[in-house]
């Protein structure tokens, strides 16, 4: 009958709308779900920015702090230098001056009795017998009595130089881990006045024997206080 038909469509209809209403729901709830989705990605990305962000600023604040640190070092080295540069420079315009009257005083001193006499506060010894090379250890001590570092010596009084001196010296440097070697002598290589650098160690002339040992020794102290120094920012950090 017709009353029969029309509760059945009623029904088709109600169950077509519940099918849609489901449908519709569930459309709903995967659009959703894919929205926090995209925000948790988009906070994660945001999250990883922020740590990459921060992590970059460290490592800028530690390069330039490490920059600085080194550009403090060298210009201290740097200031060390030319004031050595500079007192010996003093130093041998006096030599000029009065260079048979130092000469004569210097020669006559034996160079163990110099730097006990000039550096009251180190430890002057003798290297020992049957060493080819160095004839003096000088172990600096600062004002605390705190080691600073070790000079090996070598004195010579001859007309020429020999070419082999240098090698002998640098072995017994090596053998008494010494950390700078120097030969005091009447003649110097070809290319060196009063003092300087040859061939891994210091020459100098028995004229310039007090400036460079005290300036020389002043440099061993200065570096080992920033190495000490520095050391202790380091552990710091």
């Amino acid at each position: 009958s017709s009353g029969e038909l029309k509760l059945l469509q009623a029904e088709l209809d109600k169950q077509k709308n519940e099918a849609q209403k489901a449908k519709d729901n569930e459309l709903a709830l995967i659009k959703r779900s894919n929205e926090l989705e995209e925000k948790e990605k988009n906070m994660e990305l945001e999250t990883a920015r922020q740590i990459q962000e921060e992590r970059k600023k460290i490592q800028d604040q530690t390069a330039e702090m490490l920059m600085k640190e080194h550009q403090m070092r060298d210009a201290e080295k740097n200031k060390q230098m030319d004031d050595m540069r500079k007192k010996i420079e003093e130093l041998q315009q006096k030599a000029n001056l009065t260079s048979q009257q130092l000469q004569g005083e210097v020669q006559e001193l034996e160079l163990e009795e110099f730097l006990k006499k000039e550096f009251p506060t180190d430890e002057i010894k003798p290297v020992g017998k049957g060493v080819r090379g160095g004839d003096v250890l000088q172990v600096i001590h600062d004002q605390f009595g705190r080691v600073c570092g070790t000079i090996i010596w070598e004195s010579k009084r001859t007309k020429s130089w020999a070419g082999d001196w240098s090698d002998k010296l640098k072995e017994d440097m090596r053998s008494s881990k010494a950390d700078v070697a120097i030969l005091v002598s009447s003649v110097l290589p070809q290319g060196i006045k009063f003092f300087g650098p040859y061939e891994g160690i210091f020459v100098t002339t028995w004229d310039c024997l007090l400036g460079v040992s005290a300036q020389i020794r002043l440099a061993l102290i200065k570096e080992n206080q920033i190495k000490s120094s520095v050391v202790g920012k380091n552990e710091k950090m």
